[in-house]
């Protein structure tokens, strides 16, 4: 009988970056990436499901999202929308006076 249940079976490779080579984690079940920085975790249990990480299909979308990760772009997008409403209109009102 087959699982319909993904179980990983995480590996460490090596990637080239600008700075030299870096190893990240690879899934030789799915052929997926993960981002050793968001995900520590898979470098340590090999067959552990990252519950929040992003995963990519291939090495160089993984190695810009390395690149880029100081900055943290998606966190900005998620921190906005959890401001609460009032703040976010207060701020609407804020901007709406210095236009005027």
């Amino acid at each position: 009988m087959s699982s319909s249940r993904w179980t990983p079976r995480w590996v460490l490779r090596k990637i080239r970056l600008d700075e030299g080579e870096f190893e990240v984690c690879y899934d030789e079940v799915t052929g997926l990436y993960v981002c050793p920085l968001c995900s520590p975790e898979c470098k340590r249990e090999v067959d552990k499901i990252p519950e929040e990480t992003s995963y990519f299909l291939n090495e160089k979308d993984l190695v810009y999202h390395i690149k880029v990760h100081p900055r943290k772009p998606w966190n900005r997008r998620t921190q906005r929308r959890k401001i609460p409403e009032e703040i976010e209109r207060d701020n609407e009102e804020d901007e709406n006076e210095d236009d005027s």
